[in-house]
C-alpha cells in the first residue's frame, strides 16, 4: 500500500526501501522521522485503532486468517521458537497483540460511528484488481492521475518488482513469510484452528463477506 501511494504521487521518484520511510513514512517509527528527513507528509502509515487528529483514513483490511499469519512472522516468533499453533491460541485469539485485538480493530472501523472521512480497501479485491482499487484511492485523497500514471504505479509496486528492489538495496528484514498474495491460511490452518477463528470472529467475518470453507 505504501509503494502504490508513493509510486502514484511521486512518479519521477525512485521509491526504494529506505526513500519510502521518508515519502510515506510509520507512524509508529516517529522518532526517526527527523533524521529520515520526513517533513509534511501527505500520507502515514498507521496500525492504531484510533487517533482523533487524522483527516482521512484509507483502511486496509483482509481475511483475519492471513492477518494472524502475517502477524507470526513479523513478530519473528518462529526464530523465537514460538510455533504457529501457540501464538495463534495463546495471543492471536485472545488479542494480546502489539496494537490490541483483530476483531474490535475491524469491528471499530468498519461498523462504528467514528466521525473520520474513511475508505476501506479489501486486501484481496486490491489484489484482484490493483488499478480499480488504487484509482478509488487516489479520487479518495483528491489526487489527479490519468490512467497510465495509475498503471505505472502498479506496475512499479508489484510484489515481484519489491523483492527485486529488496536484492538490490538489501533492505528490509521482515519479507519472511511473505507471498504476495491472499489465501495462505489454507495452507497453515488445521480444521480445529480455522474451527476456533471461526468461534472467535465468524459473525464478523460473515458481515464482510468471508466464508468458513
Amino acid at each position: 500500500m505504501r509503494f502504490l501511494m508513493a509510486n502514484i504521487l511521486y512518479p519521477d521518484k525512485d521509491i526504494n526501501y529506505r526513500s519510502i520511510n521518508r515519502l510515506v513514512p510509520d507512524i509508529h517509527q516517529q522518532q526517526n522521522w527527523a533524521k529520515e528527513g520526513v517533513e509534511n507528509p501527505q500520507f502515514i502509515k498507521s496500525h492504531f485503532k484510533f487517533k482523533d487528529d487524522y483527516r482521512r483514513v484509507i483502511y486496509l483490511y483482509r481475511d483475519g486468517r492471513d492477518a494472524a499469519i502475517s502477524l507470526y512472522y513479523f513478530y519473528m516468533l518462529d526464530e523465537k521458537g514460538l510455533s504457529f499453533d501457540q501464538f495463534f491460541c495463546q495471543q492471536f485469539i485472545s488479542g494480546q497483540l502489539l496494537f490490541g485485538d483483530w476483531k474490535k480493530h475491524i469491528t471499530f472501523w468498519m461498523f462504528e460511528d467514528h466521525k473520520i472521512e474513511f475508505l476501506p480497501i479489501r486486501y484481496e479485491e486490491l489484489y484482484s484488481d490493483t488499478r480499480w482499487e488504487l484509482a478509488k484511492m487516489a479520487k479518495f485523497s483528491d489526487i489527479k492521475a490519468t490512467i497510465a500514471e495509475i498503471e505505472t504505479a502498479v506496475d512499479k509496486s508489484s510484489f515481484e518488482e519489491l523483492e527485486k528492489i529488496r536484492a538490490r538495496d538489501g533492505v528490509h528484514p521482515k519479507m519472511k513469510g511473505l507471498r504476495g498474495k491472499p489465501g495462505g491460511w489454507r495452507e497453515t490452518f488445521t480444521k480445529s484452528q480455522n474451527g476456533m477463528f471461526w468461534d472467535y470472529a465468524g459473525d464478523l467475518m460473515e458481515k464482510l463477506g468471508y466464508k468458513k470453507e
